[in-house]
């Protein structure tokens, strides 16, 4: 092996010149590559943060539609009770939206919204209470959709609001994968 001082300059050279390369190569494969790894760590906090206020906010709307429904059964079975349905004197917001099953929640959504018409309600003009105004299905068709719903992770949401004239309406709006909507209308009316 011929000694460092016999190898020639052109092979330093190219040697230099080699390494060189190889040095700005790996700073730009580092400047590539650190925004990168910066956006993923950032979003991994990001997401962290989202979830602990995603669990708070599930805490909370679970509380208030516990509440709610509580609520609505109470003043329900009262006024059925005295022969009367004013809903507008409930306790609660005109409008209250409950997104439960986009929280992850179906399965309570689901079964609160059931627990809720299932009532028998022999007062009230009609005693099997759901109309449906888009699809005209029956009780089991809900039923057998929102199971659906449960079974396939769709999202629905329940809107309760409160009426003029002492009728309530309740709208049940479904929302699958693809985008398809469908509509119920539950009318709770005043047996004249």
């Amino acid at each position: 092996m011929a000694p460092m001082s016999q190898i020639p300059d052109s092979m330093w050279g190219e040697f230099i010149t080699w390494f060189a390369k190889v040095v700005a190569g790996a700073v730009a494969i580092w400047k590539g590559i650190w925004p990168a790894l910066k956006w993923a760590w950032n979003w991994r906090k990001r997401r962290r943060e989202a979830r602990k206020r995603l669990e708070k906010d599930v805490t909370e709307i679970k509380n208030m539609a516990h509440v709610m429904l509580a609520q609505m059964e109470v003043f329900r079975d009262n006024q059925i009770a005295q022969g009367e349905m004013k809903l507008q004197h409930l306790d609660i917001s005109d409008k209250m939206v409950v997104m439960l099953s986009q929280l992850g929640e179906l399965e309570f959504a689901n079964e609160a919204f059931l627990k809720f018409v299932d009532k028998d309600l022999p007062d009230l003009e009609h005693s099997n209470w759901i109309s449906s105004i888009v699809h005209q299905e029956d009780r089991q068709a809900v039923r057998e959709y929102l199971n659906d719903c449960v079974k396939n992770k769709r999202r629905f949401k329940y809107e309760f609001r409160l009426n003029l004239n002492g009728h309530g309406v309740h709208l049940v709006e479904f929302e699958g994968k693809s985008g398809e909507k469908a509509g119920y209308f539950i009318n709770v009316k005043q047996k004249q």
